[in-house]
C-alpha cells in the first residue's frame, strides 16, 4: 500500500485490493471516495487503476480529484468514514 499525503487531500492505493481511496483532509464531512477495479469477482483492467491513481495526485483537491475521475469515467464510491 503507498500513500501521497497533501495539506488539502491523501490519495491511497492498495494494489492488492484494486483500489483507489481518496481521504479530504479539510472538510471532515466529505467521505473518502474509492475506485474498485473488480467487478462481479472478475479483475478488470489494471490500466484503469492507474489512470485513477494517476488523476487523483495529480490534482489539486478532494473536489478536483472527483471531478477528474467524473470527467474521465471513472467509476467511484462514498464511503462511511469511520475517524
Amino acid at each position: 500500500m503507498s500513500l501521497v499525503e497533501e495539506d488539502e487531500y491523501e490519495v491511497i492505493s492498495d494494489k492488492e485490493k484494486d483500489v483507489v481511496h481518496i481521504h479530504d483532509n479539510r472538510d471532515r464531512s466529505n467521505l473518502p471516495a474509492a475506485f474498485i477495479i473488480k467487478k462481479n469477482g472478475d479483475i478488470g483492467n489494471p490500466r484503469t487503476f492507474k489512470r485513477a491513481l494517476k488523476l487523483a495526485k495529480d490534482s489539486n483537491g478532494f473536489e478536483e480529484a472527483i471531478q477528474k475521475w467524473e470527467e474521465n469515467g471513472i467509476r467511484y464510491h462514498y464511503f462511511c468514514r469511520v475517524d
